[in-house]
């Protein structure tokens, strides 16, 4: 076994098992590396809307206060690239009538697709070096992840 310790690997590869701020935790891990990879600072500060979440939420999971639930079901949204519209997530919109579609709101009509939000980056390939092995979609990186002895997540420290 290699010698590990990685919090954002740890972070995104932790089971919760039902822990609210667990949960929180890993999607404010993946928001911070989102926002750092498409250029917005690990804080997210250069994603207003986002930023604004980000900060409120993580303050949230920090002090283990406030609604984690919907902190996590928010940042989730964005993290598979859908918006947070009306309470709910939307991940595009149908293709003739631009009602919210997928996530929350379900599948268009039959009749219609549901075209993914402009700029949504979910399912396109990473960019070296996250591309090479081991890249974080390698299983190998979790194994060695969940049997190290960081203890991130057990003193309940949030992602700063």
């Amino acid at each position: 076994m290699q010698a590990y310790n990685d919090c954002a690997v740890e972070g995104l590869c932790n089971t919760p098992q039902g822990n609210k701020q667990l949960i929180l935790a890993r999607q404010l891990m993946s928001t911070a590396l989102n926002c750092f990879l498409s250029g917005s600072g690990a804080n997210c500060s250069g994603n207003q809307s986002v930023g604004l979440l980000f900060s409120e939420c993580n303050a949230a999971c920090a002090a283990s206060v406030g609604d984690l639930t919907g902190c996590a079901s928010q940042l989730d949204c964005y993290n598979n690239g859908g918006k947070w519209v009306g309470g709910m997530c939307a991940l595009g919109s149908c293709s003739v009538s631009g009602a919210y579609c997928q996530g929350n709101y379900g599948a268009c009509p039959i009749d219609q697709v549901c075209n993914v939000f402009a700029g949504n980056c979910h399912d396109k390939p990473l960019i070296a070096p996250l591309s090479e092995p081991p890249n974080p979609a390698d299983p190998g990186l979790c194994n060695a992840a969940n049997m190290s002895m960081n203890t991130m997540f057990t003193q309940g420290v949030c992602p700063q």
